[in-house]
């Protein structure tokens, strides 16, 4: 059974929440009555008048929806002018131009070679070929067992993964780098960023006419 009581303690936490999520935008509804107050109300037959009535909750609660949203727009409209919003995840992305990259980030894949490299990327993943992180990627080519290594440009700082360029040159295995930590993240199947990755080598392998291809391309951007 519904009673007044319950019905002001549910309109407190109504208030209590709305009050936090809106950074105190609204002035709040009123205080909580005691129960002195509220015998009070029912003896009165609800003539009191410093008590609002249940309804008031309603638009009150609609107002603090409308200064949320309207704060909510605002505040957004401002992260997509400094950067780029990713529809999928709804998450905020840096857009990183050719003046933003790294000059130590060489070599650096053009969008062409970085779809190539994604998609064998997470073929690589499903067929059990693939490392994540700069240190199961350290690991491989300590191992001898890396087909090449890709990393990620906007790694922040760039310098704990520029030990991987040099093992590789030791290695001879072939490295590149692309833009964006995200979509290599999301290439390698989880959905945080990752910095480095390593292609494994697995005898008959389905992928392997894919790998020397991607191989070959790295190269010609050494030339």
């Amino acid at each position: 059974m519904v009673t007044l009581e319950s019905l002001y303690i549910r309109k407190f936490n109504l208030q209590f929440w709305l009050t936090i999520y809106t950074k105190s935008l609204w002035k709040p509804i009123t205080h909580v009555p005691s129960r002195k107050r509220i015998s009070a109300f029912e003896q009165g037959g609800g003539r009191a008048t410093s008590l609002r009535a249940p309804s008031d909750i309603t638009s009150a609660s609609s107002r603090a929806e409308s200064d949320f949203r309207s704060s909510f727009r605002a505040a957004l409209s401002v992260c997509r002018s400094l950067a780029v919003l990713d529809p999928r995840r709804g998450r905020r992305t840096a857009a990183m131009t050719e003046a933003d990259v790294n000059p130590k980030a060489y070599p650096l894949a053009d969008a062409h070679l970085t779809k190539k490299l994604l998609d064998l990327v997470q073929q690589s993943c499903n067929y059990k070929q693939l490392r994540k992180g700069a240190n199961e990627a350290t690991k491989t080519l300590n191992r001898g067992i890396s087909e090449f290594i890709v990393m990620a440009a906007d790694a922040e700082p760039l310098e704990i993964i520029l030990h991987l360029p040099l093992l590789c040159e030791d290695k001879n295995v072939p490295y590149v780098f692309v833009r964006s930590k995200q979509a290599l993240g999301r290439a390698c199947g989880v959905s945080r960023p990752v910095i480095a990755c390593s292609v494994t080598i697995k005898e008959g392998s389905q992928l392997k006419q894919q790998i020397q291809s991607i191989q070959q391309s790295i190269e010609r951007l050494l030339v």
